[in-house]
């Protein structure tokens, strides 16, 4: 096993999961902690933007999936939590859009810490109390889960269990925030190049999750906002089924809305996306199913209608799903006002 002075002691060995069905799982952070390298790393594959200075890199929550082993593992990565340009209508759509991807709730909040820099302040801990109190709805320790990047920083003469000693022995806001998460820590090295390694970094953050999960009794986190987010999404399906809408279609534009919420929907590049998740030949075809033969000209114009067709639907699937996050939004500002 490569590096196990990075994992402790009653995590290993480290062992691949068996478990099958869907992990979710979002990571959370301050700017520049190393966020998207971190989900990039439980994917295993570079689909997160990254950049190695303290300059913010994900603006909105953005989603990505994969499947790994049997287990549908679908990571959201997320904007800074100590942003100072970011607005808090700017934060609710953030949370809304984590609702609504992840309707029926969240295996594991991974919280990701630099260990070259573990600065952490009072300030900062007022950050993520905001968040998961007034923002998120509370009640999530038991779903949360802590990963040191660039683990290749910590001393050779020290092991995860001696760092995760020393770095509680601080006192003040760092202390006490890092013994809510217990023993459920790692550390993982994002910039290797070594594919042992990054491999041990994927399963090592997995097979984490996994134990929390067996924690929590397989259950996820949820509150009152995810449930209407549950009831958003069942409207929105009974909504997509009125229609006759092609279900692949809905399936495609829901992966690029949540991958990329920074392409306007309208525009070439969103519906480009949307096609190629399609395979947009088998959506034309089934347009004109059932149609003579005929010439190639003629074969194109119907082509380009059958296209432009989807186009619409396209805009009008994603205008749907903006209306969830509005609606979420909306019942999340209502309840804070009320508390």
């Amino acid at each position: 096993m490569v590096n196990e002075k990075y994992t402790l002691a009653e995590h290993l060995p480290i062992r691949q999961s068996s478990a099958k069905g869907e992990l979710r799982i979002v990571v959370l952070g301050k700017i520049g902690v190393g966020k998207s390298a971190t989900a990039n790393s439980i994917l295993g594959q570079n689909v997160f933007f990254e950049d190695f200075n303290a300059m913010p890199t994900t603006l909105r929550a953005n989603c990505s999936s994969r499947n790994i082993n049997g287990t549908k593992i679908s990571v959201i990565d997320t904007a800074g939590l100590d942003d100072p340009n970011r607005r808090r209508e700017d934060i609710l759509e953030d949370v809304a859009r984590i609702m609504v991807i992840f309707s029926s709730g969240v295996h594991v909040f991974l919280y990701v810490m630099n260990a070259a820099s573990p600065r952490f302040n009072e300030k900062d801990l007022g950050y993520i109390r905001n968040f998961e109190k007034n923002i998120l709805g509370g009640n999530m320790k038991s779903y949360r889960a802590l990963v040191y990047s660039h683990a290749d920083s910590i001393k050779q003469n020290m092991d995860l269990n001696a760092y995760w000693i020393k770095q509680q022995k601080g006192g003040g806001a760092i202390s006490s925030f890092l013994k809510e998460f217990e023993r459920n820590v790692v550390a993982v090295n994002n910039s290797t190049s070594s594919l042992v390694e990054r491999e041990r970094n994927q399963t090592a953050i997995v097979s984490l999750i996994n134990l929390l999960k067996e924690q929590n009794k397989n259950s996820l986190y949820m509150n009152d906002a995810f449930m209407k987010a549950a009831t958003e999404r069942e409207d929105f399906q009974q909504w997509a089924k009125r229609k006759k809408l092609n279900l692949e279609l809905v399936a495609a534009v829901e992966k690029v809305w949540a991958a990329h919420p920074e392409i306007d929907a309208s525009s070439t590049e969103f519906v480009n996306k949307v096609l190629f998740q399609t395979e947009v030949q088998k959506l034309v075809e089934s347009q004109e199913r059932g149609k003579h033969k005929s010439t190639s000209s003629i074969r194109t114009k119907r082509s380009k209608r059958a296209i432009d067709k989807i186009k619409g639907e396209v805009l009008l699937i994603f205008a749907e799903y903006e209306k969830m996050i509005e609606a979420i939004k909306s019942y999340r500002t209502l309840t804070l006002q009320n508390t």
